[in-house]
């Protein structure tokens, strides 16, 4: 039978906003297409072994503990772009999205703080929060709305050449400038779309499934056709409601 194992890094640190959801939404989607899932945390001081598992998720954290994760995440900076490279599966959330990218600047701070720097992007602390339901677009896959919650401090800007997530119809997104939203290059995507965002999105949560499975056993993986009456009543109020 065939398997996904999915890493969940720092989950002690990155357990925000519920965004734990995500991967017991991702489980569901797995066993339900006749696929088995297991999920295994990775904690602080542990080696990341990229070649274990097929799935990596970095959730988001409460600011008082980016130093220590950021500074642990860059221990393993190799790993990541090897993951990069591999076309496996990563998915950052909030936090989890701002260290994919090549720097962050806390606010009226000169220096900016090194990330991953997997994807040609920074992002800037600012003065006011930005939280509210988001409803935005994706260019790449049919279902293309992506609805969630986003609850941020700061602003990222990609880079020229750069792709982002979806582009917002309602919300801040990215930066409140550009209409962007998270980011997506090769198999690594960054979003902070919270809430938790998998559950709201079954669309998504199967393409993440398919391009998984895809990259581990290199042929084509057709997602069961089947109702989800549920998720798909859920993920189309959303799209309706008027915020």
């Amino acid at each position: 039978m065939k398997e996904l194992k999915s890493a969940v890094i720092y989950p002690t640190y990155l357990n925000a906003n519920g965004d734990n959801g995500n991967i017991l939404m991702l489980k569901e989607r797995t066993e339900a297409n006749g696929v088995n899932f297991s999920a295994e945390q990775i904690d602080i001081g542990e080696k990341i072994n990229y070649k274990k598992y097929d799935f990596f998720y970095i959730g988001g954290t409460q600011d008082e503990f980016n130093p220590i994760v950021m500074s642990e995440l860059i221990k393993n900076r190799e790993t990541f772009i090897n993951i990069k490279d591999s076309y496996k599966t990563l998915l950052g959330i909030c936090f989890g999205y701002q260290v994919l990218g090549r720097g962050y600047t806390f606010n009226n701070s000169p220096e900016q703080i090194q990330c991953l720097g997997l994807i040609n992007f920074f992002t800037v602390e600012k003065n006011k929060r930005k939280t509210g339901n988001v409803t935005s677009k994706m260019a790449f896959m049919t279902p293309n709305y992506l609805v969630g919650f986003e609850n941020h401090k700061s602003a990222t800007y990609l880079e020229k050449g750069v792709t982002p997530l979806s582009y917002v119809d309602i919300g801040y997104g990215n930066n409140g400038a550009d209409k962007t939203e998270g980011v997506i290059e090769k198999n690594v995507i960054g979003t902070y779309l919270t809430g938790p965002v998998l559950p709201r999105n079954i669309y998504f949560t199967d393409y993440l499934l398919k391009v998984t499975m895809e990259t581990k056993y290199r042929e084509e993986f057709e997602i069961l056709d089947e109702e989800n009456i549920l998720e798909e009543t859920v993920h189309n109020n959303f799209i309706k409601a008027k915020y």
